[in-house]
């Protein structure tokens, strides 16, 4: 949720070289004790990352955990 746009770039560059490789990838954001009440904000940062990682498309769509956020990426 805190995460600076420059670590979320090179973490969805990193998503972006393993689907390349053919796998799947799964993204969970976790949200720590008063960042749970900020549930709207973080979905939209979550939103915001996936939409970082370069030729991936969801096969399981972002689905909410009692701890946060969790999808599933594949190539498309």
């Amino acid at each position: 949720l805190k995460t600076a746009r420059h670590d979320l770039e090179r973490t969805a560059a990193h998503a972006a070289g393993f689907l390349g490789e053919g796998h799947k990838v799964k993204v969970d954001m976790m949200l720590r004790g008063r960042e749970k009440a900020l549930r709207d904000f973080a979905r939209q940062r979550f939103q915001e990352f996936l939409a970082l990682v370069p030729g991936a498309m969801l096969e399981q769509g972002i689905k909410p955990t009692p701890r946060g956020f969790t999808a599933i990426l594949k190539r498309v």
